[in-house]
């Protein structure tokens, strides 16, 4: 209920990007929001899906620090 969906913008093979609003901030920023999908036939267990996406959040995370090319991360959820 965060985040009010404008637009898929990108898929992949475990996932899917959709461009937002965050509801909760001031202004209601646009955000980026992946979804990751879990697909018990590709091989993965959960928990190997919450490493990768953990990892990756990292990654991005100090990525968007070091640089104004990369995007913020403001937040990192699961439901």
């Amino acid at each position: 209920g965060r985040y009010l969906v404008l637009e898929q913008i990108g898929a992949g093979s475990f996932s899917k990007t959709f461009l937002t609003l965050d509801k909760y901030l001031p202004q209601s920023p646009l955000c980026v929001v992946k979804s990751i999908n879990v697909d018990a036939d590709r091989g993965l267990s959960i928990e190997q899906v919450r490493s990768l996406f953990k990892r990756e959040a990292q990654i991005l995370q100090e990525l968007g620090q070091r640089s104004d090319r990369v995007p913020q991360l403001l937040a990192y959820v699961e439901e």
